[in-house]
């Protein structure tokens, strides 16, 4: 691989320039820098891969601040953590011509019109846990335990999932996983990249898969 000299801008190999005798300075790169981005990019999904398939799982956080179950393991602790629910907003307002009855009383004729909504709102903000049995939510307000059995989906986004589960029609959000940065190692080689809601989501049906 031939160097630029820093006093000369010569271009060679080896420890010195044969120019000007200076001595080559040869800048550090990453394996991943320096590898095909191709390569890269299939090494990554081949670890995803693995990861839905219940062969590797994400093990970051430390100890679960909740009690466990028997021959339940913890694999994953997140911090800061917030939960969000859909909740449902009434607007509306009175239809139809106005009559007016004396000089300080009128009536407006026709019905009331109301539409509903959906907005996403803030419910707690704590800890995400991930088990072998159980996605587990712990917050100052509000405490969520889901039974990994009974996921129906999981949709992920570049810094939440949102899981649906049996015995409730809305799915419930949780925010904020993007802030936790993994070293994801194939083979030889390792990748620094953040947590994603798509990666949370292999991780969460590999663990289902390893129940089945």
């Amino acid at each position: 691989m031939k160097i630029r000299c820093s006093k000369c801008n010569f271009e060679d190999e080896g420890n010195f320039c044969s120019n000007c005798g200076a001595v080559l300075q040869e800048k550090t790169i990453t394996k991943e820098k320096f590898k095909p981005i191709n390569q890269v990019e299939d090494d990554i999904e081949y670890w995803l891969t693995r990861l839905r398939e219940g062969k590797s799982t994400i093990s970051i956080g430390g100890e679960a601040p909740v009690i466990l179950k028997r021959d339940e393991v913890s694999y994953t602790v997140i911090m800061d953590i917030h939960l969000i629910e859909p909740r449902s907003i009434r607007t509306g307002m009175y239809g139809g011509p106005s009559l007016r009855l004396t000089k300080f009383l009128g009536i407006t004729l026709g019905g009331f019109c109301a539409e509903s909504h959906e907005e996403l709102e803030k419910i707690d903000k704590g800890v995400l846990v991930l088990t072998n049995k159980r996605v587990i939510f712990c917050g100052s307000k509000r405490s969520v335990n889901i039974d990994l059995r009974k996921i129906i989906s999981i949709e992920p986004f570049k810094d939440a999932i949102a899981v649906k589960r049996v015995g409730r029609d809305k799915p419930q959000y949780f925010m904020g996983i993007d802030k936790i940065m993994l070293v994801i190692t194939v083979g030889d080689e390792k990748y620094e990249r953040p947590l994603s809601g798509r990666m949370m989501k292999y991780q969460i049906e590999g663990v289902i898969k390893q129940l089945q």
